[in-house]
C-alpha cells in the first residue's frame, strides 16, 4: 500500500494479521483505513472499534459504534435487528470495561428497546447496579427478575444475596432467604440445595430435617445423579456422617417395606451408597452394594459402569475395563458408554481393543482397518492423550521386563518385549506430537473468525473467543502433553549425555540400536511392523507413521523447547515452573533455573518440589560444582527455604520424609551423603534462620569471582 498499490483488501488482511499476532495497535490504523475505503458496511465500523477496545482506547471504540449508529438510524430492516442488537450491547460492554458506569448504564437503559436478548441485558443491567452508588435495592428487582426467567440458575441466587447485602456468615438471614424464596419456586433445585451448604454444625438439627428431606425425595424419585449433587457437601465430616445415617436408615426401610415401594428405589439407594462409600475409598462396601444391585437389576448400565469405577480406583484397570465392556453390551446405541469403555481399555493398555471399540461410533475411509484416522481427523484429544500415555506406561514396563534376569521371566515374554519396547515409545511421542498439532490448528482456525464475527455481527462473541485464545496453551490437555513428552525427551538427552560422557554408546543405546537392525533383518518382524503400520496409522501419506524420526532426534531439548516455548509465559501453574526449571538444568543456565526455584518454592504446597529439584539438580551440575562460591550459594538459597518449614507441622515432617526418601531411594552413594545432610539441616529447625546471618554469609561468599549480573540474579533470590 506504500508503493501506490489501489488494492483496498490488503489492509483488511493486514489486520487480519494483526489480530491473529495480538498487535492492536497496528491492527487500529490498518481497520480505519480499510473503512476509509469501504465505510458501507457495518461490519467494517464494528471491526475498527473492536481494534481499538482490545487497545483499551475505549473512548475511540465508543466514538466508532456510536457514529455508525446515527448513520443507520431509521434505516434498519427486520433482518437487520439481531446485528444491531448485539452491536448495542457490545457498546454497553465497552462502557463496563471503561469503568465509566454511570453513563454506560444510561446508555443501556436508553438501549433497551433496541436489545433482544433480555436475559443479557438485565445481568449486564445487575452488574451496572452493583457498581454504582445507592442501587443495590434496584439490582435485587433484577435478580429477581432473573430468577423468574431461570430459578434453576444458581448464580442468580447469590447475585441476589449479594445485592441485598447478605453477610456470607450471617447464616439466619440467609436461611430465611431461602425459605422465602422456596415459597416461590418450590420446584428449583438450588432454592433447596444452597441452604445445606451453609448450615452448620450448630443447626445440625435443622440440617438433619433438610438433608432427609432433600435425599428422600429425590431417591424415591429415582433420580441416578443425587450424588453428584450432594458432592460438595463432602467437605464436611460432620455432614457426611449424616448423609450415610440418612441414606442407610432408607434402606432398611425399603427392606422392611418391600412390597410397598418400587423395586427401583431399592436398586438407586444401593447406588448411591455404593459411590458414597468409594468417595471415602471404602472399597470392599462400595463394592459389596453395587453388587447387591447388580444381583437386585442386572440389566441397569449404571451400576456396571460404577463397579468398573471402583476397580479403576484399586488400581485393577483390565478387571475393570471387562466389567465397563458389560455395560456396553447391555447398551450398544450408547455413545458415552462405548467412550468409557473405550476410556478403560486404553488405561488397561489394551489400545487395539480400545480402537476397535470406539471405531462403532466412527466414519472410516474405504479401506481404512480403524477409525484412527477419523478420530485425528476429528481431534478427538481426549483419546490421543489416553493412547499417547497409555504406549508410554507400555514402554515402562517393558523396559522393566528387560531389566530383569532371564530367570525371573518367560522367554517368549521378554522377546516380545524386547521387540515392542522402541516402538511404544515412538508411538507415544507420536501420539504426543499429534495434540500439539491440534493445538496448532486451533491457533490457526482463528483467522477465519477475525472477519467472520465481524461480517456476521458477534463481536462479543468474537472478543470472548480471543481471550479464550491467549489462554489455549494452558488447556489441561497441553499440560499433560508437556508433561509426558518431557519424560520422554529428558530421557533422551539422559542417554545421549551419558554416551558422551563415555565416549561411545550406553549400553542401553547399544541394546537398542542392536535390537533394530535385528529387526530390520528379520522377515518375521518386518510382516509383524508392516501389521502395526497399518493398525496405527494416524494420517493419510504419513511418512513416519511409528514416530521413528521424532524420536531419533539428536537435540531432544531443543525439540522440547519448540512445544514448550508456547506455555512457559503461564508461570502460575506448578508443572510449566517444574519444567522450566529442568530445560535450563539442561541448557546449563543455571540462574535461570534457580530463579524458577524460588517462584517454585514461594507456596508451602510446593515447597518440597524445590527442595528435592535443588538436591537433586544443582548438587551435581558440573558448572556449579566447578566453581566454589556458586556453590555455597546454591545451597545457602538451599537452606535459606527451610524457615518455610515448622518441625512441628505435620504437614511439613511429611514433605520432609519426602525429600530425603526420595533422594535416598535413587541408591547413589552422592545422594546418600546428600540426605544426611538433609538430616542435618532438619535437625536445626530448633532454631528460626537469621536473616542477618545469611546476609552477611552473601556478602562474605561474593568476592569478585562472579559477574555482576550473577550477583544481582543470586542476591534477588536470597532476599
Amino acid at each position: 500500500m506504500e508503493n501506490g498499490s489501489n488494492n483496498n483488501n490488503i489492509w483488511r488482511e493486514l489486520a487480519t494479521m494483526q489480530a491473529q499476532i495480538r498487535d492492536y495497535r497496528g491492527m487500529i490504523k490498518s481497520r480505519l483505513e480499510y473503512l476509509e475505503n469501504e465505510p458501507g458496511y457495518r461490519a467494517n465500523w464494528t471491526a475498527a472499534a473492536v481494534a481499538h477496545h482490545l487497545n483499551k482506547d475505549y473512548d475511540a471504540a465508543i466514538r466508532v459504534l456510536e457514529k455508525i449508529e446515527k448513520l443507520i438510524d431509521g434505516k434498519l430492516n427486520e433482518s437487520d435487528s439481531f446485528e444491531n442488537s448485539e452491536c448495542v450491547l457490545y457498546k454497553n460492554l465497552i462502557y463496563f470495561d471503561s469503568g465509566d458506569y454511570a453513563k454506560g448504564y444510561q446508555t443501556l437503559l436508553d438501549s433497551e428497546a433496541k436489545i433482544l436478548d433480555k436475559r443479557a441485558f438485565l445481568e449486564l443491567k445487575f452488574q451496572y447496579l452493583m457498581k454504582l452508588p445507592d442501587s443495590k435495592k434496584e439490582a435485587s428487582l433484577v435478580a429477581r427478575n432473573l430468577l423468574k426467567i431461570n430459578p434453576d440458575n444458581k448464580k442468580y441466587y447469590y447475585m441476589l444475596e449479594d445485592s441485598l447485602e447478605i453477610p456470607r456468615t450471617d447464616l439466619q438471614l440467609r436461611l430465611k432467604l431461602y425459605s422465602k424464596l422456596a415459597t416461590f419456586y418450590a420446584r428449583s433445585d438450588p432454592v433447596k440445595f444452597i441452604p445445606l451448604m451453609f448450615l452448620n454444625e450448630n443447626d445440625k438439627e435443622l440440617l438433619n430435617e433438610r438433608l432427609s428431606d432433600y435425599i428422600i425425595e429425590k431417591l424415591k424419585r429415582n433420580v441416578p445423579s443425587i450424588f453428584i449433587n450432594l458432592k460438595p457437601l463432602y467437605k464436611k465430616t460432620f455432614k457426611i456422617e449424616l448423609i450415610e445415617k440418612i441414606v442407610l436408615n432408607f434402606l432398611k426401610e425399603q427392606v422392611e417395606k418391600k412390597d410397598e415401594n418400587s423395586p427401583l428405589t431399592y436398586c438407586w439407594t444401593l447406588y448411591y451408597l455404593s459411590q458414597h462409600y468409594l468417595y471415602l475409598k471404602n472399597f470392599t462396601k462400595a463394592i459389596q452394594f453395587v453388587d447387591e444391585a447388580i444381583e437386585h437389576t442386572p440389566t441397569l448400565v449404571e451400576l456396571y459402569a460404577l463397579k468398573a469405577r471402583i476397580l479403576k480406583h484399586q488400581d485393577k484397570l483390565l478387571e475393570a475395563s471387562k466389567v465397563m465392556n458389560e455395560a456396553r453390551l447391555l447398551d450398544l446405541q450408547d455413545r458415552f458408554i462405548n467412550t468409557k469403555t473405550t476410556k478403560y481399555y486404553v488405561r488397561a493398555g489394551l489400545i487395539d481393543e480400545a480402537v476397535n471399540t470406539i471405531t462403532l461410533f466412527t466414519k472410516m475411509d474405504k479401506d481404512a482397518p480403524n477409525g484412527l484416522k477419523d478420530l485425528h481427523i476429528m481431534q478427538c484429544c481426549w483419546f490421543i492423550i489416553e493412547s499417547a500415555e497409555s504406549y508410554y506406561k507400555l514402554y515402562l514396563k517393558n523396559k522393566k521386563i528387560l531389566s530383569l534376569p532371564d530367570s525371573e521371566v518367560d522367554e517368549s515374554l521378554k522377546k516380545q518385549a524386547d521387540w515392542e519396547i522402541s516402538i511404544n515409545r515412538s508411538l507415544a511421542l507420536k501420539r504426543f506430537n499429534a495434540i500439539f498439532k491440534i493445538f496448532q490448528d486451533f491457533e490457526s482456525d482463528q483467522f477465519d473468525f477475525h472477519s467472520y464475527c465481524m461480517r456476521k455481527g458477534t463481536p462479543r462473541s468474537y472478543v470472548r473467543m480471543i481471550k479464550w485464545a491467549d489462554d489455549l496453551y494452558r488447556h489441561p490437555i497441553y499440560l499433560r502433553m508437556l508433561e509426558g513428552l518431557s519424560k520422554i525427551y529428558f530421557e533422551i538427552e539422559d542417554d545421549i549425555l551419558s554416551s558422551s560422557t563415555m565416549n561411545g554408546d550406553s549400553e542401553d543405546t547399544k541394546k537398542l540400536e542392536n535390537k533394530k537392525q535385528k529387526n530390520k533383518k528379520n522377515k518375521a518382524d518386518f510382516k509383524k511392523r508392516e501389521e502395526l503400520i497399518i493398525r496405527v496409522n494416524s494420517y493419510n501419506n504419513d511418512s513416519d507413521p511409528l514416530g521413528e524420526n521424532l524420536i531419533n532426534t539428536k537435540r531432544p531439548i531443543e525439540d522440547f523447547n519448540s512445544y514448550f516455548k508456547f506455555s512457559e509465559k503461564f508461570t502460575n501453574f506448578k508443572i510449566i515452573l517444574t519444567l522450566n526449571v529442568k530445560v535450563n538444568n539442561y541448557l546449563n543456565k543455571y540462574i535461570l533455573a534457580l530463579n524458577n526455584l524460588h517462584k517454585l518454592g514461594k507456596t508451602k504446597n510446593s515447597i518440597f518440589y524445590s527442595l528435592l529439584l535443588q538436591f537433586k539438580i544443582f548438587k551435581f551440575n558440573k558448572l556449579i560444582q566447578e566453581n566454589d562460591k556458586l556453590l555455597k550459594l546454591v545451597e545457602l538459597s538451599f537452606y535459606k527455604n527451610f524457615q518455610f518449614l515448622n518441625k512441628d507441622d505435620q504437614d511439613d515432617k511429611e514433605i520432609i520424609k519426602y525429600c530425603i526418601d526420595n533422594i535416598i531411594n535413587n541408591g547413589n552413594e552422592d545422594k546418600f551423603e546428600l540426605a544426611k545432610s538433609c538430616v542435618d539441616f532438619i535437625k536445626n529447625f530448633q532454631k528460626t534462620i537469621d536473616v542477618e546471618k545469611v546476609q552477611t554469609k552473601l556478602n562474605e561468599l561474593l568476592q569478585n569471582d562472579l559477574e555482576p549480573i550473577q550477583v544481582a540474579d543470586i542476591e534477588y533470590l536470597l532476599i
